[in-house]
């Protein structure tokens, strides 16, 4: 880490004493300090060097794509559960990765039924309209087959037993193509499945679809399935993403 990995980039990155530490509250432990490059003299602080992390790990706007950060709704509609509970999301601010998180609420009452139904090909308005749903809107300058990436927190299902974390995509009305955050296989705590552990690393979980559009406006409708579902952001792409930590950023463009 010191000299050999890019080159002294992150010297003394590993020489943190709280590495393995086993107290939260070690006593008269110091960071010591890290020099962002060998060949420079000068040293940073712990808000530049988080500056330096973020800046090589986001990508930068292009023609190819649009973000849209959760809280950048164009309109946000109530669902109604059969015993006539309320259903909708509500702005976090600062939560998770971006600017703000939509979270499904109530975090008490399930809408397993309605994502079993879905699943098993039940999609009439009756089931769709008990789910919270926001919708956002963007513009594509041609046809084609698009991609749709959504970002969430890296929450589990509030059941232990259900490996189900289940949200859903529609563009323009068309038939909403349900989204499992979390793979099969996983296995929260689990320290040697790859799928949890990659969530942990991302601090996020991340799926996409497929959709097939026309050139012109659009509305995406996203709805929340199952409780404790938290959206940080979609990604609306064509061709392929470079690989970065943090993603496209929303630079509040909507055509591309």
């Amino acid at each position: 880490y010191n000299n050999t990995m890019a080159g002294g980039k992150w010297k003394n990155m590993m020489s943190q004493p709280h590495i393995g530490y086993v107290s939260w509250n070690a006593e008269n432990l110091q960071p010591p300090v890290v020099e962002h490059n060998a060949s420079e003299a000068g040293k940073v602080s712990k808000e530049e060097l988080l500056n330096i992390v973020m800046s090589d790990g986001v990508m930068h706007p292009t023609d190819t794509y649009v973000a849209i950060g959760a809280e950048n709704y164009s309109s946000l509609l109530q669902g109604t559960l059969a015993d006539g509970t309320k259903t909708q999301f509500e702005v976090i601010p600062n939560y998770g990765r971006e600017k703000a998180s939509l979270k499904a609420y109530p975090v008490t009452n399930e809408y397993i039924q309605t994502g079993e139904n879905m699943e098993k090909g039940c999609m009439d308005e009756a089931v769709l309209n008990t789910l919270p749903r926001a919708q956002y809107e963007f513009e594509t300058k041609k046809a084609g087959d698009y991609k749709v990436r959504i970002y969430t927190g890296p929450s589990n299902h509030l059941v232990g037993n259900i490996v189900k974390l289940r949200c859903a995509v529609s563009v323009d009305g068309s038939t909403p193509q349900i989204l499992n955050m979390l793979p099969n296989g996983y296995l929260a705590g689990n320290c040697w499945e790859g799928h949890w552990c990659m969530a942990v690393c991302k601090n996020c979980h991340v799926n996409e679809c497929e959709i097939s559009m026309t050139a012109g406006k659009h509305t995406l409708t996203f709805y929340g399935i199952d409780p404790g579902l938290l959206l940080e952001k979609i990604v609306v792409y064509c061709d392929e993403l470079p690989k970065s930590y943090k993603g496209p950023v929303d630079d509040g463009i909507r055509v591309f």
